[in-house]
């Protein structure tokens, strides 16, 4: 065979396997967003059946979640603080977010599943924060470290519209 025929056989192989990592990171992004979208629609059915109002997607506060789940899965510790020293707030501040934070939920799971909605709603003061009638905004977010552990956050927050200023 010749040399040209391998260098050809070896770029089919090399395109049909970026081909399927493209295909495989198409398919990671839809399941990312479809969880996403998922939790949020189970929060604000939770909020439902309590009689409280559903809160809304917010893009700061998930990459807030985000910065934060990247972070914990780094320490392989699950609580809210992160290596740089920020808290909460500071993640808030750090995305732009103008309002005020009602809570920040975290846990950790071996699985990509709801299992950590179910026991954050088993916990009185997480709980409150998914039901806080104050909570306008919602964002998530979760990590997979590379031992398989799942990290995830959740943040509930109250936008602040501004009030003009009346001289």
């Amino acid at each position: 065979m010749s040399r040209s025929w391998i260098a050809a056989g070896l770029a089919m192989l090399a395109l049909a396997a970026c081909d399927t990592e493209a295909s495989r990171e198409r398919e990671a992004a839809a399941q990312w967003v479809e969880l996403q979208y998922t939790m949020l629609d189970s929060v604000n059915a939770l909020r439902a059946v309590s009689g409280v109002p559903p809160v809304a997607w917010d893009s700061r506060l998930a990459a807030a979640a985000q910065d934060h789940a990247v972070d914990i899965a780094r320490q392989e510790r699950p609580w809210a603080w992160g290596t740089d020293r920020s808290n909460p707030e500071d993640r808030l501040v750090r995305w732009g977010y103008p309002g005020t934070l009602i809570g920040e939920i975290y846990s950790q799971t071996v699985s990509i599943n709801f299992e950590p909605l179910s026991a954050w709603l088993d916990d009185p003061n997480w709980r409150n924060v998914i039901l806080n009638e104050d909570a306008t905004s919602f964002g998530f977010a979760f990590e997979t470290h590379p031992n398989q552990n799942v990290f995830w956050v959740l943040n509930m927050a109250e936008l602040r519209t501004l009030e003009p200023v009346i001289n």
